[in-house]
């Protein structure tokens, strides 16, 4: 995968979760980080700042529009790119 895009507060397994068994695996594997983006309705900075920690390479306030997830999409692709 390119990419994987997840609810922060999904049933049975969270976000925060699901990114640190993402990058458990990869790590595991040997395999290159994959670009993990968190979507939440909780602004509150602690939020944010738990699904940093958990893995996740950032994490967008809902609602979110279509281009300004194209827009972070294609900054990560551009900073993959670069390394």
């Amino acid at each position: 995968f390119d990419f994987f895009i997840t609810d922060c507060h999904m049933p049975v397994m969270n976000g925060a979760q699901l990114a640190r068994a993402i990058r458990r695996m990869e790590q595991d594997q040997g395999l290159e980080e994959t670009v993990i983006i968190g979507l939440t309705a909780d602004a509150q900075p602690q939020e944010l700042e738990l699904c940093v920690q958990a893995g996740m390479n950032e994490c967008l306030i809902k609602p979110i529009s279509v281009d300004e997830l194209d827009a972070h999409l294609l900054a990560h692709q551009q900073i993959d790119a670069l390394e």
